[in-house]
């Protein structure tokens, strides 16, 4: 029924809204209300209904939106709400029965469930019975604008280097959308699982009701002519083999046609393995699209740069969040607040198994031989009780901070294996403060409930206030489930990539919530140091230090480090030294012999060749270094099988490329003591500021090539600049400590 307003009514109005609201006992018969409104606060009306006569319980706003389009559509702007109820009455099942019900034709409550509800809003505007019909965000815009432009000058590869929540599935169908005419795409993934959101986009939003989605799992799959083709598959699928050692019949016949698009979902997973690469090569393809949220190896190879990438990251967000704070993309965003905790001196003798100075710290205190319990359980058990200490003089604990409480009430805990997420699923079952939970071991046999083991995740959420999920490598990338709250880091990685992956997880929006802020608790606060440091690293933007990107990083998200039973906050004038002391300086050192320093497949001139062949590498076998091309390897390989010339061949060209590489490293490795020696000269902070203001004589000298030469080799790429300037600003910040 329409709002009817007195005229004391003082209460302010605005556009035609039809809204969606319930009470406990509706909501327990599956009932929802559909009404419109005037009030520009649509919780106003909420309270006149509580008031109602009759009403025992409290009305809640469940959903509301603006109702432009059926006013433009209708020409009128009143009684909108019985427009959209005499259409929901009209729908009806495959059997031609009624498919939603009514209380009675007086009052304004359904059967029907919100998406549903909002299905059908469509399907009367639009005649799409399909779920949404938002628009993309000005930064989806901004990358699907910023990489068709780039296609269409005939470029080949694009990175998104953009954080979990973008909502990259969505976006990128953008993308597909923008070529305005028939295509074919393919989607890889090293994470099958992350299939259910590009089906579930594709699917529910009326831009891409013209899309044909297929899933190359076991049928084979046939393109339709002048269409938009969809085809998502693994690289575990397309690299397996059948028995006879052959390429499946099925990627056989699906590699025959021509694709304008490839995509690399999760890019920095598993996409760069040779076999992966191997089957990337066998693709035709025009254009190939690289998915992200945490792409570092990516960002340091030298493939990409401020041209072919663009960059949304959790700062960006956040300060999207601060600029439009009603804006409902972003303002239901969670604050992100991270704490390093190092409980070693509360486990007291049990500390054995936890030593720093132990390679594999948490993984051995968490180590699990059988699955039926660790191998440390009674220090296991401790470290449960402190986690759930109610005494703050004991242990600033994590369930039981003011910061935290009532708001840890689904969290994800990662292990290093299989067994110890089992030995863990045992002992929480048993304690005193977490058996009240229910606990979701989402690893090896799923908790023998079948495979899907993200519907069983949220499934338990769905009928359990309390919730642990327990993973030691599912559900950390390209997962979804927003009512995760907190995690708890509880492996070894270093990888900059897998531990943001994991750590993004609990920053999902959940309005329905009201959930404001997301928890992660790192019981490695070194291990912590090095990540974000890398992190904010990679993720600076053209013309941004580390420095500043630390800064940025800082601002939006809350550091705070438990040290003598306190939690202080970490300031941002002292982060970036804290980091690097962190850091000793052979790790350091070490990246300067990084294969990684080198693009070993670029053609050389012959002056480049004279240079490395007068360098002295340390390799057993001296190699001469000639003008053996990519070209030449690929074709040494794919060969491989044909005669033992083409295996001869190959050696000699593995051989070569090693070589290359080893004298890079040769050069390289010695430019950390010449950054050293040159510590007044503060104009070197980069590789070209090597070239252009360091001193030749002492280049030379420590180095073991002219300056020139060096330049050489930079200008022919043989060197990853990307990667060795950062390597020399993680060494100039070392010394500035």
């Amino acid at each position: 029924m329409t709002d009817i307003q007195s005229k004391k009514d003082t209460k302010p109005k605005g556009p035609t809204k039809i809204y969606y609201a319930t009470n406990k006992s509706a909501l327990e018969k599956g009932y929802i209300k559909i009404g419109e409104t005037k009030y520009a606060d649509v919780n106003h009306r909420m309270d006149e209904l509580s008031r109602a006569t009759g009403v025992y319980e409290p009305f809640y706003l469940i959903k509301e939106f603006h109702a432009d389009d059926l006013i433009k559509k209708l020409d009128k702007s009143s009684n909108l709400d019985k427009v959209f109820h005499k259409h929901l009455m009209k729908q009806v099942d495959v059997y031609g029965n009624p498919k939603y019900s009514r209380v009675n034709d007086k009052r304004e409550f359904f059967k029907i469930s919100v998406e549903d509800a909002d299905s059908e809003w469509n399907n009367l505007l639009y005649g799409i019975n399909r779920l949404y019909k938002f628009p993309a965000r000005s930064e989806q815009t901004e990358a699907v604008d910023m990489t068709y432009d780039y296609f269409s000058n005939d470029n080949h590869t694009f990175l998104w280097n953009c954080k979990c929540g973008f909502g990259k599935c969505f976006t990128t169908y953008q993308l597909i959308k923008r070529f305005n005419r028939p295509v074919n795409v393919l989607i890889l993934t090293s994470k099958p699982s992350v299939e259910d959101s590009w089906k579930s986009d594709m699917e529910n939003h009326i831009d891409f009701v013209n899309f044909n989605y297929n899933y190359i799992r076991d049928e084979k799959v046939e393109l339709v002519v002048d269409e938009v083709n969809i085809v998502f598959g693994s690289f575990q699928d397309a690299i397996g083999k059948t028995e006879e050692n052959e390429m499946k019949d099925k990627w056989k016949s699906l590699l025959k046609n021509k694709f304008d698009l490839l995509v690399i979902d999760e890019g920095h997973y598993g996409a760069f393995t040779e076999n992966a690469i191997n089957f990337i090569n066998k693709v035709d393809h025009k254009h190939k699209l690289l998915l992200s949220a945490t792409p570092m190896k990516m960002l340091l190879s030298g493939e990409f740069d401020y041209q072919n990438t663009y960059t949304f990251t959790y700062v960006d967000a956040q300060l999207m969040k601060r600029n439009y704070p009603d804006n409902d993309a972003y303002k239901w965003m969670p604050t992100m607040n991270m704490f390093t905790m190092d409980i070693g001196s509360r486990l007291g003798d049990d500390m054995v198994h936890y030593k720093e100075e132990e390679n594999g710290t948490l993984n051995k205190f968490f180590g699990s031989d059988d699955g039926e319990k660790f191998n440390n359980q009674s220090a296991v058990y401790k470290f449960l009780d402190l986690l759930a200490a109610e005494d703050s003089k004991v242990f600033s604990s994590p369930f039981n901070l003011d910061l935290t409480a009532g708001k840890l009430n689904h969290t994800f805990w990662f292990l290093n294996s299989v067994n110890s997420v089992k030995a863990m699923k045992k002992v929480l079952n048993n304690h005193h403060f977490f058996k009240k939970y229910r606990v979701i071991a989402a690893a090896g046999d799923n908790d023998n409930e079948g495979n899907d083991t993200i519907q069983l995740v949220r499934d338990s959420i769905y009928k359990n206030p309390l919730t642990i999920t327990l993973s030691c490598g599912k559900l950390n990338t390209g997962i979804t489930i927003k009512q995760w709250d907190g995690v708890l880091m509880l492996d070894d990685t270093v990888s900059a990539e897998s531990y943001w992956q994991t750590a993004f997880r609990v920053e999902r929006q959940d309005s329905s919530a009201n959930k404001t802020d997301c928890f992660v608790f790192d019981f490695n606060p070194n291990r912590f140091l090095k990540v974000t440091y890398d992190y904010c690293q990679a993720t600076a933007k053209k013309g941004q230090s580390t420095s500043s990107s630390i800064r940025s990083f800082l601002d939006t998200v809350k550091v705070l480090s438990y040290s003598d039973n306190k939690l202080v906050k970490i300031d941002p004038d002292n982060f970036e030294k804290i980091i690097i002391k962190s850091i000793d300086i052979d790790s350091l050192s070490q990246k300067y012999s990084s294969d990684r320093m080198v693009n070993p497949y670029v053609d050389l001139s012959d002056d480049s060749i004279d240079i490395l062949n007068n360098i002295i590498s340390n390799s057993s076998k001296k190699v001469l270094v000639t003008k053996i091309t990519s070209a030449n390897y690929k074709n040494g390989k794919n060969f491989a099988n044909n005669g033992n010339n083409s295996k001869m061949h190959q050696r000699t060209v593995k051989n070569e490329i090693r070589e290359r590489i080893n004298k890079v490293i040769e050069i390289t490795k010695h430019i950390p003591t010449f950054l050293y020696l040159s510590i007044d000269n503060n104009k070197i902070e980069s590789v070209e500021n090597i070239i252009n203001h360091g001193n030749a004589d002492l280049f030379k000298e420590v180095v073991g090539i002219e300056l020139y030469q060096f330049d050489q080799l930079v200008k022919e790429k043989l060197i990853n600049i990307s990667f060795l300037n950062k390597a020399i600003e993680s060494f100039k910040c070392f010394l500035k400590v």
